[in-house]
């Protein structure tokens, strides 16, 4: 019991020490010397001594160790309280469906929520279920998948687990089964498994609708307004405006992270609402060194990860040849392709959107783009300009059109 605790500062030891002498003291006055008796006395008023300071540890655990417990314990309680909602509500920022909600509309979301904990390969719904339920992740990952043979022969060599295909993967803070809950009688269409341990929010398909669902029809009178400024929205009606915003997520992007990566799965489309992010891509060049070249910049009304809407409808898995970085706090509509009206994506609003997206030369050309970059210390935003000219001017030979060069001679290189 007197022994030296864990994480005694030499100070804390000589303290100890100090009351260990004081109490033998004490208790060979009390017992007229006898040694059998101070020992007694002092193990046993040193016990008490340790007891009450293992219970002032426990009671005096440090600020963030105290906030984590208590959030713990609001998020599995099934009754919670007002002061645990209250701190839920600083929990809710890491959580990307609640970034547009307000503080009473968090309230009632997490006087709703129900909190459950899935061990690893979980499956958390199957295609065909019934779609009654509203998910988010509030840590780990879990698995999007379909049946091989909705997917190209080529890819599922390369994205296959078992007789299923991974077509995405979420993260903390990710939602999912919005869509089911608000048609009734809808059915999944994918499975859902946990990658990782995974602790999950769960809404019934009620709860959904009294909150989530009434809180985003209002916020989507500001996604259809932006929508509609966008060339590949020209040709669509009001109400298909209306239709296709419903199920576009908004989220917002920390500076720095990836909104798609070179050479990982993509299948959602970002259409940028504000910020500004860079479009790289890495070559290797003949002697294998790797070569990270910026293309472009991307700010509001840009797009990214198109590809997944020029194939919707055809179920490809396609894999992203550029990394999209945000250059600062960036925010966006995602449109996965499953969730596209793959019937009214036609050919003039997919060539509308073509001409939104940046548009990545071969890699020959990006090696030559990083190598004048470096000869003449131009910028690579002219260097791409040059190259956007060249192909203009190679179709104009045909028609008899001379053309300028941007910046006229000097920009020759």
């Amino acid at each position: 019991a007197l022994g030296k605790g864990e994480g005694e500062t030499p100070e804390d030891v000589a303290e100890r020490r100090a009351e260990r002498r004081a109490l033998a003291a004490a208790g060979g006055a009390k017992s007229g010397g006898g040694g059998r008796s101070r020992h007694t006395i002092a193990m046993k008023q040193g016990s008490e001594i340790a007891t009450a300071r293992k219970k002032d540890a426990m009671i005096s655990l440090d600020e963030s160790g105290q906030y984590d417990y208590q959030l713990r314990k609001a998020l599995r309680s099934s009754n919670r309280t007002s002061d645990q909602i209250d701190l839920l509500l600083r929990a809710s920022g890491s959580l990307k469906c609640c970034h547009n909600l307000t503080a009473p509309e968090l309230r009632l979301v997490w006087g709703l929520f129900r909190y459950k904990r899935l061990a690893t390969g979980f499956r958390i719904c199957n295609i065909g279920d019934a779609a009654n339920h509203f998910f988010v992740i509030y840590s780990g990952s879990v698995s999007v998948r379909v049946p091989k043979h909705l997917v190209d022969n080529n890819v599922v060599a390369r994205r296959a687990v078992g007789l299923e295909v991974v077509v995405n993967i979420m993260h903390d803070g990710e939602s999912f089964g919005e869509i089911g809950c608000r048609t009734e009688g809808c059915t999944r269409n994918a499975s859902c498994v946990t990658e990782t341990p995974v602790e999950i929010l769960v809404l019934d398909r009620f709860s959904y609708l009294a909150t989530f669902d009434a809180f985003t029809k209002q916020h989507n009178v500001a996604k259809e307004a932006f929508c509609e400024s966008l060339a590949c929205f020209q040709n669509w009606s009001e109400k298909e405006v209306s239709a296709q915003a419903s199920v576009m997520r908004e989220t917002t992007i920390e500076r720095g992270k990836h909104i798609v990566t070179q050479g990982e799965s993509n299948t959602a489309c970002y259409f940028i609402t504000a910020g500004v992010a860079h479009v790289f891509r890495t070559v290797v060049d003949e002697g294998g060194a790797s070569h990270r070249v910026l293309l472009s910049k991307l700010s509001t009304g840009d797009c990214c990860g198109e590809q997944a809407l020029l194939n919707v409808g055809k179920r490809h898995i396609l894999i992203s040849n550029v990394s999209v970085v945000t250059d600062v706090k960036t925010r966006v509509l995602r449109l996965d392709q499953a969730q596209a009206l793959s019937t009214r994506w036609g050919k003039a609003d997919k060539k509308a959107l073509r001409q939104m997206a940046v548009a990545v030369p071969i890699d020959s050309k990006i090696l030559q783009i990083e190598a004048d970059r470096r000869k003449w210390g131009v910028t690579q935003g002219e260097l791409m300009e040059r190259i956007r000219f060249e192909e203009a001017e190679k179709n104009a030979l045909g028609a008899g059109k001379a053309l300028c060069p941007p910046g006229g001679a000097m920009h020759h290189l």
